[in-house]
């Protein structure tokens, strides 16, 4: 025999053992012998197609035939030798096979059952009025009927938003589903209707109607956990005030929480003289050392207040004007620092930082990166991550909290110094004034999106 031969012949048999091993009708069947839990079975090679498991206190079945019979899943009768009480597990038992056995709430049962009514056998012991399952008269929620909970706090029932992780349909979530809607802060599958300006009312399931615009019912938040979102909704006469659950329009508290609502023309104040309101005229509160009133920076700005960039102490203060998306803002400077710092290389680049607004927080740090320091030199710094001719790091926080940053973005500011008046440093602290202008393109590293800034111009006042 040649060696082509054998070649052939080798592949030759491999093709048939291929054939004839690796074939659908060689498998070895699935079996009730095979020590996998397979098929439809419930236990290893048992249940289902196979003969039928064996009792015991751990394979999640109620076991309920001679010599073996659980009260519960997996507790009571021969498992309580085990340790594994019904009336002590925290699951409400329901025994189909007696009855009588099942509990008629988790771990209790209810009193005054008729003999062979179910339940009226139970071990377990009586249920209180807060943990029994039914909506008892006493227990209600922002004057709805409530399961197992209220909204007082001197009664022994719990209040409903701790009966959100329970697994049970009780609280405010009937018939809505189980530890969603109502006082629970998870909605049911009903969440549109929670969103959408009007108060939805459902004359065939008054459970899930509203009680206020977007609020009430087993679908929506309880409309007291409205009076603090700065939005006419619930009961409320105005933002937050007024209405079934919420505090008089007049209430001095709503004149400093720091937002604008009830009849407040300004944040915290109040122009008009008809005592809808119990706060203070905006024009008061530009010296208090607070952002409020109709401001747009502490104490300065707005239609009331002096400008931002108003003398005080015959020195101009330093100031930023600019718009982000079409919204002015005007940001008094906090902290206005200049700085000298020695690198590696004997260059001393000159780095100015400022740092302002209350409620739109704004950073800007510029540096020149010229080789002949002690100045910096008038004209345009295109800012982004790419040029590094001059560096300017602007950092805008919204009012979500999201930070902004030009850094991130390869479209970046581009800022034009205007005027430079520059004093010689004393011990590495340079002083004078800085102006400019600027615009360009703010970018949100983590969420991905951006704001155009327009219009900016800046002035700083630094000493040494």
């Amino acid at each position: 025999m040649t060696n082509a031969q054998r070649v052939w012949l080798a592949i030759a048999s491999l093709m048939l053992l291929s054939t004839s091993c690796y074939n659908e009708d060689n498998k070895i069947p699935i079996t009730c012998n095979d020590g996998i839990q397979n098929q439809d079975e419930t236990g290893v090679d048992c249940g289902g197609v196979c003969d039928p498991c064996p009792p015991s206190c751990f394979n999640g079945v109620l076991d309920f035939v001679d010599g073996w019979q659980e009260v519960g899943v997996d507790c009571g009768g021969p498992c309580e030798e085990e340790g594994f009480f019904c009336c002590e597990n925290e699951r409400w038992d329901v025994n189909p096979f007696d009855p009588t056995l099942s509990e008629s709430w988790v771990d209790c049962k209810l009193d005054g059952l008729a003999p062979g009514d179910p339940s009226s056998n139970s071990e377990c012991p009586i249920c209180d009025n807060c943990s029994n399952g039914l909506p008892d008269p006493e227990e209600t929620f922002g004057g709805v009927q409530a399961i197992d909970c209220d909204d007082d706090p001197l009664t022994p029932c719990p209040n409903c938003s701790e009966l959100c992780d329970d697994g049970l349909l009780n609280g405010l979530e009937f018939p809505c589903g189980i530890d969603c809607g109502g006082a629970c802060p998870t909605p049911c599958q009903f969440e549109e209707q929670c969103n959408n300006g009007i108060q939805d009312v459902y004359p065939d399931d008054p459970g899930r109607s509203e009680l206020g615009i977007d609020c009430g019912g087993c679908a929506c938040d309880a409309c007291e956990l409205l009076c603090f979102d700065g939005i006419l909704n619930g009961t409320e006469v105005a933002i937050d005030c007024g209405g079934d659950f919420c505090v008089p329009c007049n209430d001095p508290t709503l004149c400093g929480d720091g937002i604008q609502n009830g009849y407040e023309t300004g944040i915290d104040c109040y122009d008009l003289d008809d005592n809808l309101s119990a706060c203070d005229p905006c024009q008061t509160l530009c010296e208090d050392s607070f952002f409020n009133g109709e401001e747009t920076d502490t104490d300065c700005g707005g239609p009331v207040c002096g400008p931002c960039s108003d003398n005080l102490g015959n020195n101009v203060l330093p100031y930023m004007l600019y718009n982000v998306d079409g919204v002015l803002y005007e940001s008094q400077f906090t902290s206005v620092t200049a700085t000298r710092t020695p690198s590696v290389d004997n260059v001393i680049p000159d780095q100015l930082s400022f740092t302002g607004g209350v409620s739109h927080s704004v950073s800007v740090t510029l540096a020149d990166s010229d080789l002949n320091p002690g100045n910096f030199n008038p004209g345009m710094y295109l800012v982004n991550n790419t040029d590094l001719s001059g560096l300017l790091e602007v950092q805008f926080i919204d009012n979500d909290g999201i930070i902004y940053t030009a850094a991130n973005d390869p479209v970046g500011i581009d800022v034009n110094i205007t005027s430079i008046q520059y004093t010689a440093p004393v011990a590495m602290q340079p002083g004078g004034t800085i102006e400019g202008t600027f615009s360009g393109r703010l970018f949100d590293g983590i969420g991905g999106g951006y704001k155009d800034i327009t219009g900016g111009e800046f002035r700083a006042v630094f000493g040494n």
